[in-house]
């Protein structure tokens, strides 16, 4: 058996890995004309398919390298190493993902690696976390070890290494670990304070007072000890940095600067009433501290490991939905150019309408379920109102009061009719369950029939087969047993400007 020495490059990041991407169809090899390969590691023996090995042509089972530890008396390659660690190594190969063992030692997971020829930045999203907190541990031990070694005139440097460990890794010590969830309290209250000063507290002639408003001192003081808190935190941050300048343009840093930033400002602003305006804006980045949590969360900080690693798939899901907005805004926009009164005067104006529909068509069945029934209620009470109006129990101003529910509904009927050029009618249909739709008819308009299933004896039309400038809006009354129902003169006035509001 012929030895060699091997030497692979192991300080790489992950932005220097040469090796190609696996897909999960490259892993589904056909291994009917494949050969078996026979691995000893220290005894134990690992069997696997040669293509399933190859799929890595730049480790050292991948190449032809493997054909030095090839031992021609058993027909089976020998390799003196850890057995347990190479279980992980071959699972590598088979599956494409590399995972880190936490019951294992770093130092030799690492040397293991790197006799295999494979990179550490391969290991996958679910265990690199744990793997980079590792090292660091390992990197700290051992800088506090030559920490211990250093004379009294380091003692300076000394202290802000010390310092930047326990703000890295709070488990060092108890007193990082007390400082840790201190911050991690003072951030949950900060957040806390921020959403329910925004609460009503009681009501002063029906106008609504809030918390924030009722007991300002207390959310003040509440508010200044949290600033104080971040300052604080920031400051020796600051001052324990190895490098200053790389930390103020960190995203963490810009993010405590905004968390604090607004509160100092404020206090130059707060009296004057010239820049009230920019004040407020001011306590909107108030809700930026939240993002203080992901230098506390460990599942925070692999979400942004993998929204980095996915960022060219989000970046074209989002391109393609832009695409789509930006299409059907434009039929929205021509369609309804010529429509007097109409909403969508451009086609960035037609964009939200367009959002909010692509976002209904995802959420079809709960749209019908649920929002359909609360349709339903809302105009069994519009008519519960028309009907209190006909028999004198409900005043004409209080009438006025149309629904704003029900004219966003006519509306958006009205739009439809226009983008399909069907035409729909409301009708007196029981829904069984709310999973039914109002039926579609080719007959009868929306503009020119108003609501025919309301039971009240008078509705709204207009003279669409009139000339265009003849035509005009007027109330036509129901005929209830060959009787037309009289109406006094002023009664019929205020139903007709009922009837140019609707229309």
């Amino acid at each position: 058996m012929t030895t060699s020495t091997r030497l692979v490059p192991v300080m790489l990041t992950r932005q220097h890995i040469l090796l190609p991407l696996v897909t999960a169809k490259d892993l589904a090899v056909d291994h009917v004309s494949d050969e078996k390969l026979s691995i000893n590691i220290s005894g134990r023996k690992f069997e696997t398919w040669k293509n399933t090995l190859e799929k890595f042509p730049e480790t050292l089972l991948g190449s032809n390298e493997k054909e030095f530890f090839y031992d021609e008396d058993t027909g089976e390659y020998f390799f003196d190493r850890d057995p347990d660690i190479f279980r992980h190594i071959l699972t590598f190969y088979r599956t494409g993902k590399l995972h880190y063992p936490r019951h294992e030692c770093l130092v030799a997971y690492d040397e293991e690696l790197s006799f295999f020829g494979i990179m550490p930045d391969l290991i996958s999203d679910c265990c690199y976390e744990d793997y980079k907190d590792k090292k660091r541990e390992n990197q700290e031990r051992l800088l506090e070890e030559r920490i211990e070694n250093t004379d009294a005139t380091k003692l300076k440097q000394t202290l802000q290494q010390k310092m930047w460990a326990a703000f890295e890794n709070p488990h060092t010590s108890s007193v990082a670990l007390v400082f840790y969830y201190v911050t991690g309290f003072f951030i949950a209250v900060s957040v806390l304070c921020n959403i329910i000063e925004t609460i009503p507290c009681w009501y002063i002639n029906d106008t609504p007072t809030s918390c924030g408003d009722a007991y300002e001192k207390q959310f003040f003081v509440l508010d200044t000890a949290c600033v104080i808190i971040f300052t604080i935190e920031y400051l020796l941050r600051l001052y324990a940095a190895p490098d200053r300048c790389r930390f103020l343009r960190s995203i963490m840093s810009v993010i405590d600067v905004v968390a604090i930033l607004p509160y100092y400002v404020g206090l130059g602003l707060q009296n004057n009433k010239d820049v009230s305006g920019a004040f407020v804006t001011l306590r909107v980045f108030r809700v930026f501290r939240i993002f203080k949590f992901s230098r506390h969360s460990q599942g925070l900080r692999i979400l942004g490991y993998t929204l980095k690693s996915c960022a060219s798939e989000l970046g074209f899901l989002v391109f393609s939905l832009a695409m789509a907005i930006i299409i059907f805004a434009t039929i929205m926009y021509y369609a309804e150019k010529k429509v007097n009164d109409t909403r969508f005067t451009s086609i960035p104006a037609a964009f939200w309408y367009t959002i909010v529909t692509k976002a209904r068509l995802a959420r079809i069945r709960i749209v019908k379920n649920a929002s359909g029934q609360a349709l339903f209620n809302k105009k069994k009470a519009h008519e519960a109102r028309m009907q209190a109006f006909e028999q004198g129990l409900l005043s004409f101003d209080a009438l006025r009061d149309e629904d704003i529910f029900e004219i966003q509904h006519h509306h958006l009927l009205q739009c439809l009719e226009k983008a399909t050029e069907r035409e729909f009618v409301e009708s007196d249909v029981t829904f069984d369950g709310g999973h039914s739709t109002p039926p579609i008819s080719e007959t009868s308009s929306l503009s020119t029939v108003r609501p025919l299933k309301r039971k009240r004896k008078w509705w709204c039309v207009r003279g669409e087969d009139d000339p265009e400038e003849e035509r005009e809006t007027r109330v036509t009354f129901n005929q209830s047993m060959n009787q037309v129902h009289e109406r006094t003169p002023d009664e019929k006035v205020e139903l007709h400007n009922i009837c140019v509001s609707q229309l």
